[in-house]
C-alpha cells in the first residue's frame, strides 16, 4: 500500500509494534512469574504498561493527524521472530533486548521520516520513543545479565530486601529464602532503592 507520507505508515507501524510488544510483555512476565522472578515480572508488566500508553499516543496522533483509521488494517505486521515455547526466562529476556534495540533503530529512522517530510512534532515523539526503546533493552540487558549469573537475589553489597507481598525490610547481601513474616518465597523479593 502505498502513502502520501511515509510518516502516516510509520505510525500505523509503531502502533501495531507497540500493541505487539504490550502482549509479549505480559506473555514474558506471566512466565517469569511462575518460574519464580516477581521481581523480573513486575519490570516488564512496568515496560507493558510502558508500551500500551506509546500505543495509544501513536494511535492517537494518527488519526489526528492523518485521519487514517482504515489504513492500519494494511499495514504488514513486523516479521518478528519469536519463540513463545522456550522455558527459560534468559531467553525471553534476550528476545525483549532484540526487540527494543530493533524497535529504537526504526523509531530513530521514522523520526527522520517524519521530520523531513516537515512533521517535526511527530519527529520528536518518534525521537522521545526511542530513548525510551534504548532505555529499557539497557534495563533487560542488566536482568538477563543476573538471571544468567544467578545473582538475582544475590548482591555484592548489603542490600534492603523488600518483600513485595508484606512489606518485610531484610538487611542482607541475598534475599531470605523464605519471608519470615509471610512465609513467601525469594521470588516476591526486590532490592529496595
Amino acid at each position: 500500500m502505498q502513502f502520501e507520507y511515509r510518516t502516516v505508515e510509520n505510525l500505523a507501524r509503531a502502533f501495531i509494534r507497540k500493541t505487539q510488544n504490550t502482549s509479549l510483555l505480559s506473555f514474558y512476565a506471566d512466565k517469569a512469574s511462575r518460574s519464580g522472578y516477581e521481581i523480573i515480572k513486575d519490570t516488564l508488566k512496568t515496560f507493558e504498561n510502558y508500551e500500551k500508553i506509546h500505543a495509544e499516543i501513536f494511535y492517537i496522533r494518527l488519526l489526528d493527524n492523518f485521519n487514517a483509521e482504515s489504513e492500519l488494517k494494511n499495514i504488514l505486521l513486523d516479521n518478528v521472530e519469536v519463540n513463545l515455547s522456550t522455558l527459560e526466562v534468559s531467553d525471553d529476556l534476550l528476545n525483549l533486548i532484540n526487540i527494543e534495540e530493533r524497535a529504537a533503530e526504526f523509531y530513530q529512522d521514522a523520526s527522520v521520516d517524519a521530520e523531513n517530510e516537515g512533521f517535526l512534532e511527530i519527529s520528536k515523539l518518534f525521537k522521545y520513543v526511542a530513548t525510551v526503546s534504548l532505555r529499557i533493552a539497557g534495563e533487560l540487558q542488566v536482568l538477563y545479565d543476573e538471571v544468567k549469573a544467578d545473582v538475582v537475589f544475590v548482591k555484592e553489597d548489603v542490600n534492603k530486601w523488600l518483600c513485595s507481598k508484606c512489606g518485610y525490610l531484610h538487611l542482607s547481601s541475598q534475599a531470605p529464602e523464605i519471608c519470615p513474616l509471610c512465609k513467601q518465597a525469594k521470588a516476591n523479593f526486590y532490592v529496595e532503592k
